[in-house]
């Protein structure tokens, strides 16, 4: 499987990465902590420029960079944003309806809480997928998703939880 090397990473990347998901297995788990290695090494990282994407990382892992590399990704990317040219951050447009103008109303009832991803790799516009280990929401909402240009990378298809929750 090709890597992508321009991505966005959901939060629950760095969460299994962490060894905090119950519903993450040991490869699932192992997965997480090699992609956050390879996109450390060389990927370009999509944050959007109000820094959503980055407090909901905050809310989860440590700036100490430990005990999980999890951790030490979000540490990586707090140090490199200014530095590095690998995070690129991208300018999304809030709505007054919690959502974002780059989100199409195809997805509107999507989780509110991932929209911001979709925003960022729509405004982004270069084909960027969201990268994911264990919210089924994404692998559900597939033909919504991709029909409005927004892919889906997933880690981990064996860990995913099904809901009954679709777009």
């Amino acid at each position: 499987m090709t890597l992508p090397r321009r991505v966005a990473i959901d939060t629950n990347v760095l969460i299994v990465a962490n060894g905090e998901s119950s519903q993450a297995s040991d490869e699932c788990e192992i997965s997480a902590i090699e992609f956050l290695e390879f996109a450390e090494a060389g990927c370009l990282i999509l944050i959007d420029d109000g820094y959503e994407i980055f407090e909901e990382y905050k809310r989860y892992c440590s700036f100490s960079g430990q005990p999980g590399v999890g951790d030490h990704f979000f540490m990586y990317l707090h140090r490199s944003q200014a530095v590095s040219g690998r995070v690129h951050k991208v300018r999304i447009t809030p709505d007054e309806n919690g959502s974002y103008a780059e989100v199409p109303d195809a997805l509107a009832k999507f989780d509110p809480s991932d929209k911001k991803f979709i925003a960022t790799v729509l405004a982004d516009n270069q084909g960027a997928p969201i990268v994911n280990c264990v919210d089924s929401d994404w692998n559900e909402s597939s033909g919504p998703l991709n029909a409005c240009g927004v892919h889906i990378h997933e880690l981990c298809p064996a860990s995913l939880k099904v809901t009954k929750q679709k777009v």
